[in-house]
């Protein structure tokens, strides 16, 4: 099955409410569609009140994303074409096949949805006084 082909689109993907059949929330959608266009930004945290379609909305973005070919084996979903910026671990895992090329797969492009309640601390750490010290 060829990547991007309407076969392709349907056997992986979802029906999901359009973007734009979704009312308010107008600035998250400016920064989801944003973090599309420039995946640097690093993402988008959306908060709001129970009931105001910030799931449904973040999983209408996730289901018109492109696949995006990876090296295989690496945890950090590395692009084959810039071998600068890998990992030491993938650097170590990659494989090679019989032509000598890094060895690649095709995958859904990388979307996170966290837990209700998950506090800052534990996404992405805190620092520990004790051991700095």
């Amino acid at each position: 099955v060829e990547v991007g082909s309407e076969v392709e689109t349907k056997a992986y993907r979802t029906n999901a409410l359009p973007m734009n059949r979704l009312v308010g929330l107008e600035d998250v959608k400016l920064a989801l569609r944003l973090a599309c266009i420039d995946p640097s930004l690093g993402g988008v945290g959306i908060a709001g009140g129970h009931g105001t379609a910030k799931t449904t909305l973040a999983r209408s973005l996730r289901d018109v994303l492109p696949r995006i070919e990876v090296v295989d084996r690496s945890i950090c979903n590395c692009d084959p074409e810039r071998p600068g910026e890998w990992d030491d671990l993938t650097k170590q895992r990659m494989q090679k096949d019989d032509k000598g090329e890094v060895k690649t797969k095709v995958i859904d492009c990388p979307f996170v949805e966290l837990p209700l309640g998950c506090t800052e601390d534990r996404l992405v750490g805190s620092l520990d006084v004790q051991a700095s010290m």
